[in-house]
């Protein structure tokens, strides 16, 4: 395939802006968007089902609920707008009223919104009755919960529970492991448990292992996708690969990117085009190594010890 070249030195190339816009579907994400199906079919109904998605930065829970979203998208009926599926996303340490503001937002489109929180609720219900939406996502839910404060999450799992319970819809929490207090409280609360019923269903999504079958398949799509002459299937490539991304979506993409632009117009991915991708790609490197450069050896004592790493941090 001919590759136009850019038209200046910072255009990206065509099969580079196409790379850009490729979104992988794993099976797993279409488990989860089974049972995404599942809990909003039971909207406006007695017996609303939620669900959260919980895992690492990076792992693909915003990939996979936004493929959701565009799988389902905004649609006008009879001169008003339908959103069936309403996603907003959360900035660090947000209150309860921002959470309210940020959902009206996303379904209004307006930027500037003010008022007490409850007016904003009152606000945001009528919305969300008027623009039929069937299933609400929280992106970084987690930033609902502080760490020094067990009020501030039962304070946010109570607003939570409370616009369900009016609207009558499924609103799912997406985040990393410090959401889960949302749902099964804190200490002080631990008792009273109000989102748990609410909650039964909570998938944690972790990034495979090198040696893996669904790992393999994602380098394979990736080979395909990719003008690769390095055998991102083989063992050693598959090992290679793994400890570059701590096996994250969200760290597949950078690189490959970072490896299409070194490659230029000859689109030619090699292994020394990863080894300076990633170089570019981690500038800080957290590893001792670049895992595409270092020896069989020198790879096996850094998976090793960030094995040992992942230990500590699960025992503490």
């Amino acid at each position: 395939m001919e590759i136009k070249a850019p038209k200046n030195e910072h255009e990206l190339l065509e099969n580079t802006r196409d790379f850009l816009r490729y979104r992988m579907v794993t099976g797993d994400m279409k488990f989860i968007c089974s049972e995404l199906d599942i809990c909003r079919a039971t909207h406006s109904t007695s017996c609303v089902r939620s669900m959260a998605l919980v895992g690492p930065s990076g792992v693909g829970k915003s990939h996979c609920i936004k493929k959701y979203k565009n799988s389902n998208p905004d649609y006008v009926d009879d001169n008003q707008k339908v959103i069936p599926v309403l996603i907003a996303s959360l900035a660090q340490k947000s209150t309860t009223k921002v959470l309210m503001i940020k959902l009206l937002s996303s379904l209004t489109g307006c930027g500037n919104i003010t008022g007490t929180e409850s007016h904003i609720r009152a606000r945001l219900i009528s919305r969300l009755k008027a623009s039929r939406t069937e299933i609400v996502f929280i992106d970084e839910a987690q930033h609902l919960v502080r760490e020094t404060s067990d009020i501030a999450a039962q304070h946010a799992a109570d607003a939570i529970k409370s616009l369900m319970d009016e609207v009558r819809l499924p609103i799912v929490l997406v985040g990393i492991e410090s959401l889960k207090p949302l749902i099964y409280g804190k200490a002080k609360f631990e008792a009273e448990k109000q989102m748990i019923r609410r909650y039964r269903k909570l998938h944690v999504i972790t990034p495979y292992e090198s040696k893996s079958e669904q790992w393999e398949k994602i380098m394979t799509n990736y080979q395909r996708k990719l003008n690769v002459d390095a055998d991102l299937i083989s063992d050693n490539m598959l090992e290679r690969m793994h400890v570059a991304t701590d096996g994250l979506f969200g760290n597949i993409k950078p690189l490959f990117f970072e490896a299409l632009r070194l490659a230029g117009a000859d689109n030619k991915i090699t292994q020394d085009i990863l080894a300076k991708a990633y170089e570019v790609f981690q500038p800080t490197n957290p590893l001792a190594i670049n895992p595409f450069q270092a020896s069989i050896s020198e790879l096996e004592a850094t998976i090793t010890l960030k094995l040992g790493m992942l230990k500590e941090q699960g025992a503490a």
